[in-house]
């Protein structure tokens, strides 16, 4: 009996050193770039959806019954994804799992028309980006947006949303553009710029500097 005893104690001590040994993993910014994450739950009329791009932005959009999409800065303290609104004074603080995040209620605004509770999930899967969106070299790959997220942005309500736009095309020539979004709609003569439509009464005109790239970005009216 005295040596079951001890035999017992032993692979209780094993077991406590052992779970001592292990440590949970601390999350990375590299475990949630390039990455779009859906609510569990209902969004408002459709799915809740973050998504978080590798350039330290990332979008967010409630669902059908809203026209607002979210976008601003992101950043990883301590295994936990805080999102900063551009447009609107909102924080949201998410502990990052495996494919997953989830809500902290602690130092969190939420957003509008929903109302998340403390322990809400996000389940997260690879953006489906096509590879030929991305330009420039392997160590400089960057990804240029489509022309229908684009009109997304553009055509959303938001004071920033030119200069949003014209943050992501930067870097980009006017060849880059012509070749991802097709030939545009318009250009002029007086300084060099290419328009494409938006919607049936709106369009974005790209302006270029002497070298092709991207200068400035402008919303007008096709008229």
């Amino acid at each position: 009996m005295k040596k079951v005893c001890i035999l017992l104690a032993i692979v209780f001590c094993l077991g406590l050193f052992t779970a001592c040994g292990q440590t949970e993993k601390t999350y990375t910014a590299e475990d949630v770039t390039g990455k779009i994450y859906t609510y569990e739950k209902e969004g408002f009329g459709g799915p809740f959806t973050i998504q978080v791009y590798e350039d330290g932005t990332f979008q967010y959009y409630v669902g059908f019954l809203s026209s607002y999409i979210g976008m601003g800065k992101w950043s990883v303290e301590d295994g936990i994804l805080i999102l900063r609104d551009s447009d609107l004074n909102f924080v949201n603080h998410f502990r990052i799992g495996e494919n997953t995040l989830t809500f902290l209620v602690k130092d969190s605004t939420g957003v509008m028309y929903l109302k998340m509770e403390d322990g809400d999930r996000f389940f997260g899967e690879m953006l489906k980006i096509n590879a030929s969106s991305y330009f420039g070299g392997e160590e400089n790959k960057k990804y240029l947006v489509s022309l229908d997220e684009v009109r997304t942005i553009m055509l959303h309500n938001s004071d920033s949303k030119v200069d949003r736009v014209k943050e992501l095309l930067e870097g980009f020539t006017h060849e880059d553009l012509r070749q991802h979004w097709g030939e545009p709609d318009g250009m002029t003569s007086g300084i060099w710029s290419y328009a494409w439509d938006l919607d049936e009464t709106s369009a974005i005109w790209v302006v270029f500097d002497s070298e092709g790239y991207v200068s400035e970005v402008r919303l007008s009216l096709k008229d």
